[in-house]
């Protein structure tokens, strides 16, 4: 299944408002009786994210929201991302406090992507918090080459039933990635069939998509580029 990849825009906002719940909408609970079932944690009509903290999202140079699609004509929404720059101690690095998808291939995809984009910016790492109930995307993190940094515990009174532990999983991008991973190899037999083509499908500042038919990566880093340039200003 060709998957396309791009920034997200004003007409994505509903679509990951809708993706985001999909996601963690087993986290919901409409009791709580002193013990936490594992995952559910937050209360029943809330939500993790709302069309206007997105919205205002938008308007930050700072923050780019992600998406993840099926091709033309369906465009369905399967993965997205909230993606931060920063800088701490002259080290810039992308912190990803968002990264959910409807399929692990998907939040490979989208993991994927995130990475290329901070490394072809000089971004020293990838910085991507996730709770501690989901087991299986720690996984495929710790596949990946992601290292448990820690975490925070995540308070909330209006929506959750307890407090949660945030995990820090942070993964290096000064060296090249290992090809020799099982990861790695996984996602490299299955590029054909679900790897994102950067050829087909090319990221523009106004996250839109369009079609070219040569350098994938080379239009990766150009047009993304200009998303950066104000960024590294203001460092």
């Amino acid at each position: 299944m060709k998957l396309d990849f791009r920034f997200a825009d004003d007409e994505d906002v509903e679509d990951i408002v809708s993706t985001v719940e999909k996601a963690y909408e087993n986290e919901l609970s409409g009791n709580y009786d002193g013990k936490v079932n594992e995952n559910q944690f937050r209360k029943l009509d809330t939500n993790l994210i709302t069309s206007s903290d997105i919205n205002e999202d938008l308007s930050n140079p700072k923050i780019k929201w992600l998406v993840l699609e099926t091709a033309a004509p369906a465009e369905d929404v399967i993965a997205c991302s909230r993606m931060i720059m920063k800088e701490k101690d002259g080290i810039k690095y992308v912190d990803v406090n968002i990264l959910c998808s409807l399929t692990d291939e998907g939040y490979q995809e989208m993991r994927l992507n995130i990475e290329k984009i901070a490394f072809s910016h000089g971004m020293k790492r990838v910085c991507i918090q996730i709770p501690l109930y989901r087991k299986n995307e720690i996984k495929l993190l710790d596949e990946a080459g992601y290292k448990d940094k820690g975490g925070n515990m995540w308070i909330d009174d209006e929506k959750l039933w307890c407090p949660v532990m945030i995990l820090d999983y942070q993964k290096s991008l000064d060296a090249p990635k290992s090809s020799s991973s099982s990861s790695s190899s996984s996602s490299s037999s299955s590029s054909s069939s679900t790897m994102i083509d950067l050829n087909d499908a090319v990221i523009e500042s106004t996250g839109s998509t369009s079609n070219g038919n040569s350098g994938g990566e080379g239009q990766l880093n150009n047009l993304v580029q200009s998303l950066f340039t104000a960024l590294h200003k203001e460092y």
